[in-house]
């Protein structure tokens, strides 16, 4: 599971450098340039030191909530988002009533 999107440090300040179209942070809202400002991890409040680690290998299933500061953008733009993570088994009916069993790794 992947949150798509990168953050950098910048002179103490975590700012998104790339959100990948489609990911879970394209979805929230997030773009290049937002800094974060509080961060968020299944309702409970991160600090700073804990940032990098909460933002590079977010749990599935857990909300990830975000204040960030928007260049050009006046006050606070919130974003909420999570990652999930696929079955590796699932069952799919087919035309004739019967059940196909499918193996996501197998694709």
């Amino acid at each position: 599971p992947e949150l798509g999107a990168r953050f950098v440090t910048d002179g103490g300040r975590v700012v998104v450098d790339q959100v990948a179209a489609g990911s879970p942070a394209w979805e929230a809202g997030l773009t290049r340039g937002d800094e974060v400002e509080l961060l968020r991890v299944a309702n409970r409040a991160v600090d700073r030191a804990g940032w990098a680690a909460a933002l590079a290998g977010p749990e599935p299933n857990k909300e990830l909530f975000f204040h960030l500061r928007r260049p050009a953008v006046d006050g606070v733009q919130k974003a909420l988002c999570s990652v999930r993570r696929r079955p590796a088994w699932k069952f799919f009916p087919t035309a004739d009533g019967e059940w196909v069993l499918w193996r996501w790794r197998d694709y």
